[in-house]
């Protein structure tokens, strides 16, 4: 069990070593927050999974197109 504590103008609670080391989460990480069910779900941030998720919205919005044929930018610098 954890209380909740004032840190600044935010509260904060403390986690255990056992449970970070078990997530291997380690000072200076950065974790995630999720409320799921009746709680709040905490995991390690993935940067990779992050970058996908992110490209992937952008591509489900048509803002990114994969498909566009690069070869006329070459040489564009050429012509700065």
């Amino acid at each position: 069990m954890s209380n909740i504590i004032k840190i600044g103008n935010s509260y904060g609670t403390l986690i255990s070593k056992k449970i970070l080391d078990s997530l291997n989460i380690k000072l200076g990480d950065e974790i995630d927050f999720e409320i799921k069910d009746n709680g709040i779900l905490i995991k390690k941030h993935d940067k990779a999974a992050f970058r996908e998720e992110f490209i992937k919205s952008f591509q489900d919005n048509g803002i990114i197109n994969d498909e566009k044929d690069w070869e006329e930018w070459q040489g564009f610098d050429d012509e700065l």
